[in-house]
């Protein structure tokens, strides 16, 4: 099953449950852009991840990640409890894009110009690049990447 079929298949949830995002979604979307069965992923609590309360508030404030000298991707559970099923989507689209940019540390260009050609919504896209202060690409070329026009 691709991992739009299974976003279609969840039909109108408000929320989302782990194991749905970790069994369901997550290998789906990561089949989809090719990385299975090189890459791993989870969905993770970041007190159980690190053995207590992490020092980086970064962490603690994530919705995913993904680390390429691991080669994996994951999805917080406090991501999964608060966010809505478009919202967990994005995150997950958005991870995959880091890891289908090499060795992408930031939101940057070429980060942007991967996250719309996968659908990550462009709402989102400028928002990560304006966080980071990191110049968005101009819209006209997102709307080009994104919806072919």
């Amino acid at each position: 099953m691709t991992g739009k079929e299974c976003y279609k298949g969840l039909g109108k949830r408000p929320r989302l449950d782990a194991a749905t995002v970790e069994y369901g979604l997550l290998p789906a979307f990561m089949a989809d852009h090719g990385l299975l069965p090189q890459w791993r992923y989870g969905v993770f609590e970041a007190r159980d991840f690190f053995g207590g309360v992490p020092e980086d508030r970064e962490i603690c404030n994530s919705a995913g990640g993904c680390i390429h000298e691991n080669k994996c991707i994951y999805v917080s559970v406090r991501a999964i409890k608060t966010c809505s099923p478009a919202q967990i989507k994005d995150v997950i689209l958005h991870e995959i894009a880091h890891a289908l940019v090499p060795r992408s540390k930031d939101h940057g260009y070429a980060w942007q110009i991967k996250a719309a050609e996968i659908g990550v919504r462009k709402r989102e896209i400028i928002r990560y690049a304006l966080v980071e202060s990191v110049r968005p690409v101009h819209r006209d070329r997102l709307y080009r990447v994104a919806f072919g026009g």
